[in-house]
């Protein structure tokens, strides 16, 4: 990475260890159901949901993904539908997708990437991306039943050089299912909801602990109330002799006072 984004890489990834469960916008965007390491480009693949259907009419190539259930509609531009590039300022998650054939390889370039400070490489790579995003993808048949996927990605303010991707695709007779991501998504309401908890339960804590400690009480030494056994006369069995060991703690803001039986014995 160049060294202006590995600084806001790191300065991105320590504010989101504070901020990650703020709202749903400060959430990874597969969270979201808005895009996912099968999805891309890049395809990348994951743990599960790897189907494709891949779907040819003249002048356009059509790509539904299983993971996400997102389609693309990739018009070629030597076919019969041609269509200029989007403007610059318009720009989509899944990027504008513009292809053509090199022989026996589709090759699709898309640009016009939506930038979000989240990594839009879903959860297979936890990597950078900015407005200047290309990604070059290329499908090559490479027999009756396989085709090689190759993609290659640009962003020269983010990546010192291109990195790229490779792996073979092979036909599949299986369906490919819906993938209801907003409908069954009730992981988000679960990760907010349940922030919103831990913040009242910190928030009730940490009243308690300022009434416990308006008197003003300052926290002994730890282990201060130990004596040293070691430097005594062995006069009698030591295990028999029990002390409470006062132990501060903290949660949130607030410090507690525990505490803890604790039985000595010489060995």
């Amino acid at each position: 990475m160049t060294p202006a984004a590995a600084k806001k890489y790191k300065e991105m990834h320590a504010w989101l260890v504070q901020h990650a469960d703020d709202g749903p916008e400060t959430r990874m965007l597969p969270d979201r159901c808005l895009v996912f390491s099968q999805s891309g480009p890049p395809f990348l693949p994951g743990n599960y949901n790897n189907y494709y259907q891949i779907v040819q009419a003249p002048g356009v190539v059509a790509i539904l993904s299983e993971m996400g259930h997102q389609a693309r509609m990739i018009p070629l531009t030597n076919g019969t539908a041609t269509r200029p590039p989007l403007p610059e300022n318009m720009r989509q998650w899944q990027g504008d997708s513009v292809g053509h054939w090199e022989g026996e390889t589709l090759v699709i370039e898309t640009a016009n990437f939506r930038t979000s400070d989240q990594s839009r490489f879903g959860v297979q790579y936890d990597g950078m991306s900015d407005e200047n995003l290309r990604v070059t993808e290329r499908f090559t048949r490479t027999g009756p039943n396989t085709i090689t996927y190759r993609a290659t990605v640009v962003d020269p303010t983010v990546y010192t050089r291109p990195w790229t991707v490779e792996f073979p695709m092979e036909k599949s007779e299986s369906r490919v299912f819906e993938y209801a991501c907003h409908e069954g998504n009730y992981g988000l309401v679960g990760i907010l909801s349940g922030a919103r908890e831990r913040e009242g339960r910190i928030k009730e804590v940490d009243t308690r602990a300022a009434l416990a400690l308006s008197h003003k009480e300052e926290p002994p030494e730890l282990f201060s109330d130990i004596r040293d056994f070691a430097s005594e006369p062995m006069t009698e069995p030591q295990w028999n002799r029990t002390e409470r060991l006062p132990v501060w703690f903290r949660i949130g803001s607030a410090r507690f006072r525990w505490e803890v039986p604790i039985s000595y014995c010489r060995v």
